[in-house]
């Protein structure tokens, strides 16, 4: 896809560069990435705000940060990051942090089977740094788990049942989440030759499901969601979505990519092999808001606008290059599995 990319922004040229796809790094593409607007604010909210102010889930928290610091390129070892990083290795998962942002919902999650705090601090510390981990095997092994249970099912109502308009969740039944997803696109102990086939069998069985409602869990007649961000279809064609699903589209084939999976998705790879209707497609998003707004559940843009059009295409056709760098560096010989 780098024949679409005209004149990338010093994110997207920086990622590139980390991908072997540029031969010289640029020193001004930090300088260039700092100055841009969305990572400007992000820094100085960093800067400014006291460990005790912080929130850990929602708009400027922590677990947004650090997806948004990851996403464009900032090195690990810069002192924002590495604040938002220690926040989580230095608080207990059992203080009262974890609950900003989220109240009481993320014990609730847990105590139910689902990602709650755990799960989210596991997801934003490995896509800090891989070598964290260590610290959150028991999370990875959950997310494991979920798609485990997946293969049992073979319907919707297998692991939940209606009330009144609403799917609820059934007792006891496990399905996988936004967290579980990222949590294993961006971690590699897992990956042994019986996990992916375990996560094989789930993901043709959440094909066969697709598309999924949103399924709730009940709590003392409340009814919470889960993180179901990108947990809706699994093997669809780009040019069907709508403006905001084209953005879940490029992430959720990013992520099942990292984990070797995306060789079972087949209308999604007769969508990457068509590169100029692909593009094309791209051309006529016309909302950004799940592009350009970069919270817990949306971003995807690395350019600082699209008043011009070379800059959509830009992003899109870097997160497609993503897709297929992944799907490359992944797929050796695991079809028969």
């Amino acid at each position: 896809m780098l024949e679409y990319i005209h004149n990338p922004s010093a994110a997207i040229s920086k990622r590139l560069f980390r991908l072997g796809c540029f031969s010289e790094y640029r020193a001004e593409w930090d300088h260039d990435i700092r100055t841009m607007n969305i990572v400007r604010k992000c820094l100085r909210h960093i800067h400014d705000t006291p460990k005790t102010d912080f929130l850990f889930h929602g708009f400027a928290g922590i677990e947004a940060s650090i997806k948004l610091l990851s996403e464009f390129g900032i090195d690990e070892q810069d002192p924002h990051f590495e604040k938002c990083v220690d926040m989580l290795l230095d608080t207990p998962i059992d203080d009262a942090f974890y609950e900003k942002g989220i109240s009481k919902i993320g014990r609730i999650l847990e105590q139910k089977g689902h990602s709650g705090s755990k799960t989210i601090r596991a997801a934003s510390l490995v896509l800090a740094n891989a070598s964290y981990q260590s610290l959150v095997k028991d999370e990875i092994a959950h997310a494991l788990e979920c798609f485990k249970a997946v293969q049992t099912y073979e319907t919707i109502e297998d692991f939940a049942y209606r009330k009144k308009d609403r799917w609820v969740y059934r007792e006891g039944c496990l399905f996988p989440d936004y967290y579980n997803l990222r949590l294993l696109a961006f971690s590699t102990g897992w990956r042994s030759e019986e996990n992916r086939k375990v996560l094989r069998k789930a993901l043709r069985t959440l094909i066969k499901l697709q598309p999924l409602p949103h399924v709730y869990i009940l709590e003392k007649g409340q009814l919470i969601a889960p993180g179901s961000y990108l947990m809706h279809e699994f093997d669809n064609d780009f040019a069907d979505c709508t403006d905001d699903r084209k953005a879940e589209w490029l992430l959720r084939n990013e992520y099942l990519a990292r984990m070797g999976m995306a060789d079972v998705l087949h209308i999604t790879a007769q969508c990457l092999a068509d590169e100029d209707s692909l593009i094309e497609n791209a051309k006529k998003i016309a909302k950004s808001y799940s592009f350009k707004t970069w919270r817990s559940y949306s971003g995807v843009s690395l350019e600082e606008n699209w008043r011009k059009e070379e800059r959509k295409v830009n992003d899109i056709a870097f997160r497609v290059g993503l897709i297929q760098y992944y799907k490359n560096e992944n797929g050796i010989a695991q079809h028969s599995s």
